[in-house]
This record gives C-alpha cells, sequence and structure tokens, in this order.
C-alpha cells in the first residue's frame, strides 16, 4: 500500500509527517529532535531516514 505522507523539516530540529489529500492536509505527528536538521529526509527502502547535527535517524515500517 503506497501512503502518502509528506514530511516537513525544518533548520531548528523540527519534522512534522502530514497525511496528504482531502482539502486539508492533517497533521499525523509532529516531532522535536532538539538539534539541528541538516539535510532532507529521504526514504531508505521503505525507512524514513533523517540527518541531524550528531545523529543519524532511520523510522521504523509499519504494514498495512
Amino acid at each position: 500500500m503506497n501512503r502518502r505522507r509528506p514530511l516537513l523539516a525544518s533548520l531548528p530540529g523540527k519534522l512534522t509527517v502530514l497525511k496528504a489529500g482531502g482539502t486539508k492536509p492533517a497533521i499525523l505527528h509532529p516531532a522535536d529532535f532538539g538539534e539541528r536538521i541538516l539535510a532532507t529526509p529521504a526514504l531508505v527502502g521503505a525507512r524514513p531516514s533523517l540527518r541531524t547535527t550528531t545523529r543519524l535517524w532511520a523510522s521504523k515500517t509499519h504494514s498495512a
């Protein structure tokens, strides 16, 4: 199943996961990494990854 979940990242370290579609996107999950996000979030296979100042984060995959 292809889910449309845009990721919005800000330099200060905030990430927002949106549910696309409809007339207004819905916020599914806001996150604060507590440090600067230094690169655009990327997909590695089906797993979203994100690089901050000191770490490389990889999300768990979900089946549905």
